[in-house]
């Protein structure tokens, strides 16, 4: 089976990297990722969208030396169920995971400072996350419609909150917005029927 096609062009650094696109009974698909022929390159910066939409792609292993994710990376690969983000990557950009629906297990590095608008958005089969202390913020829609999320921890790094964050996290039960956040965008917990344990920051100054 032949692999991706890796193309180089003027400009320093940039490689265009083509995808094979075979079919067979069940549909079409794009050729298997290989983590070795990426990291041979020197492939620091994955674009927008590079893996969106692999639906049958169940787990990928990203070379050390990756350090941007382009936004929807993974959006809509229904069937991945783990990551492991490189130490390197200091923000989630938008969308990267959104329906992701068989993602259940997921380690943020400690040097990921932000994660972008509706970055985990209806990655229902998350049953808990850790964010590190080094984020400071969280975008809009990030958790929303994660309907198996029971659990969340946010660290006291954090200073603000997007609006519908947890909106839809209907099996959340208890949630703690550390004192550290002073901002809170509207609808935050909205479809959180679940929550019987709520502690909200006592320095918030602003809830849109």
């Amino acid at each position: 089976m032949a692999k991706f096609e890796f193309i180089k062009n003027e400009i320093e650094g940039l490689v265009v990297v083509k995808p094979t696109v075979f079919g067979d009974d069940r549909g079409f698909f794009m050729e298997t990722y290989h983590k070795d022929e990426f990291a041979a390159l020197g492939v620091t910066v994955i674009g927008s969208s590079a893996f969106a939409g692999c639906s049958n792609l169940a787990s990928i292993t990203l070379p050390e030396n990756v350090t941007f994710f382009g936004k929807g990376m993974f959006n809509g690969c229904r069937s991945l169920r783990a990551v492991k983000i490189p130490n390197g990557v200091t923000s989630i950009g938008e969308y990267t995971f959104a329906v992701c629906e068989s993602l259940t297990d997921i380690t943020i590095p400690n040097g990921v400072t932000s994660i972008g608008n509706n970055a985990f958005n209806n990655c229902s089969g998350m049953i808990s996350i850790t964010i590190p202390d080094s984020i400071t913020s969280i975008g809009t829609s990030v958790f929303s419609g994660c309907s198996s999320l029971t659990s969340i921890t946010i660290p006291d790094s954090v200073t603000s909150i997007g609006q519908n964050a947890f909106n839809g996290c209907s099996s959340l039960t208890s949630i703690t917005i550390p004192d550290s956040v002073t901002s809170l965008g509207h609808s935050v917990l909205s479809g959180c029927n679940s929550l019987t344990d709520v502690r909200i920051s006592k320095n918030i100054t602003s809830i849109s």
